[in-house]
């Protein structure tokens, strides 16, 4: 994923099925109370929904091996409050992003929030671009194909901004057809590999200034491209061809001429490999994910650590957020952190709601290193939007953060991973088997009860679990 990647297959255990042919409708999400009793494993069509079940809260989960269903929440009470802690200013865990502004491409790393390319926050608008060829007319309308994964997307929104982001969608009626065959509309798509740009395909036949130009020329006769803020090239799905479509110059907002006008436009293509009908080629993730992946990337994060294409954060290869991700960008309030002194010996013990569940409480403990260094602690369960999460799994990892450096990716070389920003801190007595295979989650990462992260001077001790978990944080000092 990302603007330069090729998005590997990654799972805690097995790899989640597509979210094609899950219907989503476009309802809001019924509360609790209001909602009929529903039994565990009955499907559902609203991501993130809740229901009464027979002994506890069903949430609307997408589970691997079987699509969106109704499945108990671990641990759905009311955040009982936090510990009583010796915290620091809140800001001062904040720390700035110090790199010079040449390397700030890819996101930012640190406070302030970036400029970004589309707003963090508030309606920003996201048109669909529907296209079809002369070899491949499209049968049914855009949005029966698309829909569910729109409507997916604005659950997500809604769970984990909680309300302070917005999309809003344009999705013509019609295909719009284009002057050539599928085959001139394909993007030879680059990927970072080590540090290195590896090209995926050889069979780009117009550039991309060119196919810009035919797809937006008609675009505009349907629909107000100056209010646009990003916008998805939606190719046919059965033009089999079309593994990458119309695809941007490079991760900026481009300049796009067509026959009547010049716009300023971030975009980017959905061909087979994202849509995923191509079993063989396609990356079988969730295309809901890569899409709001890519939108993330334009609204300023730089994803793809901690852990490059594993299944933590939308912007690795998951379908949830991370705690750092979601404050830069504003998604959540400083109230969800607590912030810790990581210099100095003491003990401290925190209560954390998962990032998963979002349930009211403390998202997430950020023990301050120094001006430009944290260690963010969070919980992990099963939640609505964890789509490679077994049922029942709880869990605790903390990452490292470093603002000063690097922020690009280290695809197939895990050798390299604490090369960059951030990755995971392992356990103290890190002796559980590592696949051989770099885009297999370490389970060294994971903190399960009664196990111990640590990293220098921090230990970080899974400690208590029920409807919250609870930390023990062991500060020696440096």
């Amino acid at each position: 994923m990302g603007s330069n990647s090729l998005l590997r297959i990654v799972s805690l255990a097995l790899v989640a099925t597509m979210l094609s042919g899950c219907t989503v409708p476009a309802e809001t999400a019924p509360n609790t109370e209001e909602t009929p009793i529903a039994k565990d494993g009955d499907s559902c069509d609203v991501p993130a929904a809740r229901a009464k079940g027979a002994e506890g809260i069903l949430f609307c989960t997408f589970n691997t091996g079987v699509g969106w269903s109704f499945q108990p929440v671990v641990g759905s009470g009311v955040f009982p409050g936090q510990y009583e802690l010796d915290q620091l200013p809140i800001e001062q865990c904040k720390i700035k992003d110090t790199r010079p502004p040449e390397v700030r491409y890819f996101g930012a790393t640190g406070f302030p929030a970036p400029k970004a390319r589309i707003p963090n926050n508030g309606e920003v608008t996201v048109a669909i671009v529907p296209i079809d060829f002369p070899d491949a007319i499209g049968l049914s309308d855009p949005m029966s194909q698309i829909g569910k994964e729109l409507n997916a997307i604005d659950r997500w929104t809604e769970f984990f901004t909680g309300g302070r982001l917005k999309y809003n969608w344009i999705v013509p009626d019609q295909w719009l057809t284009m002057p050539k065959d599928s085959k001139y509309y394909v993007w030879d798509k680059s990927y970072i590999s080590d540090g290195e740009f590896v090209k995926m395909t050889d069979k780009q036949l117009q550039s991309n200034q060119d196919q810009a130009t035919q797809v937006f020329t008609e675009a505009e006769k349907v629909m107000d491209l100056e209010k646009v803020n990003y916008a998805w090239v939606f190719s046919n799905p059965e033009a089999k061809l079309v593994d990458w479509g119309p695809g941007p110059t490079n991760s900026a907002t481009q300049t796009v001429n067509t026959e009547t006008s010049t716009y300023m436009l971030d975009y980017f293509p959905i061909g087979t490999y994202l849509f995923g009908n191509v079993p063989e080629y396609s990356h079988q993730r969730p295309l809901w994910t890569s899409m709001l992946h890519e939108m993330g990337h334009a609204h300023g994060s730089p994803g793809h650590a901690p852990g490059n294409e594993w299944t933590f954060d939308v912007m690795t290869a998951g379908g949830t957020l991370n705690a750092w991700n979601g404050w830069i960008l504003g998604w959540i309030p400083d109230e969800d952190f607590v912030c810790l002194e990581g210099t100095k010996s003491g003990n401290h013990k925190v209560r954390l709601d998962s990032v998963d569940l979002n349930l009211g409480g403390t998202i997430a403990a950020v023990i301050r290193l120094s001006d430009h260094e944290v260690i963010v602690v969070e919980s992990r369960r099963k939640g609505p939007f964890s789509i490679d999460f077994q049922r029942g799994q709880s869990f605790v990892m903390a990452y490292y953060v470093n603002s000063q450096r690097e922020a690009n990716r280290y695809d197939g070389n895990s050798d390299r991973e604490m090369d960059y920003y951030s990755y995971f801190i392992r356990l103290e007595d890190p002796n559980k088997p590592v696949s051989e295979d770099p885009y297999r989650v370490d389970p060294n990462v994971l903190a399960l009860l009664g196990e111990t992260l640590a990293f220098e001077g921090v230990k970080i001790k899974f400690s208590e679990t029920g409807d919250f978990d609870t930390i023990e944080i062991e500060v020696s000092g440096k």
